[in-house]
């Protein structure tokens, strides 16, 4: 299955751009102009990895970030900016950015580190599917009689 990408970009070429980079690496790239549209799509729709842009609208890029890591399988999240500035990457950072890169992007290294990212969510995803399904067959076990105890006379 491919993984599925939420970019948010307000550029309207480097949102093609981008768009048909992934999706010849194939990935599955729903492109949106704006934070709100992202915001709706993330409530009704499940991603892999969002990408966004810090300044794409009223709703930024930052309250997309926020949106996304709220969910139950939040995606990976990254950064693509023009902004070199310290706080909108520190608040990226701490809604759960998993990277921040400026523009503009290599194309290769915007291919790697949204690949290293979607693996590392992943992971994390396996392991707490794994705590589920232990805490799952903890509690099976707990209501199950065990066979040495019970009345003897």
């Amino acid at each position: 299955m491919s993984t599925s990408m939420l970019l948010v970009e307000d550029n309207l070429a480097l949102r093609g751009t981008i768009q048909c980079l992934f999706e010849s690496a194939g990935y599955r790239v729903t492109s949106v102009p704006d934070g709100e549209t992202a915001r709706r799509l993330l409530k009704h729709e499940l991603f892999d990895v969002v990408v966004t842009d810090i300044q794409v609208g009223p709703v930024d890029g930052i309250q997309v970030l926020t949106a996304a890591s709220k969910l139950e399988r939040a995606p990976a999240l990254m950064v693509m900016t023009g902004s070199a500035e310290l706080e909108p990457a520190i608040a990226a950072l701490r809604a759960g950015a998993f990277d921040y890169l400026l523009k503009p992007v290599n194309p290769d290294d915007l291919l790697e580190r949204v690949a290293l990212a979607v693996r590392r969510r992943n992971s994390e995803l396996l392991r707490l599917d794994a705590i589920a399904a232990i805490v799952h067959l903890a509690a099976q076990l707990q209501k199950e009689p065990h066979p040495h105890q019970g009345g003897h006379g």
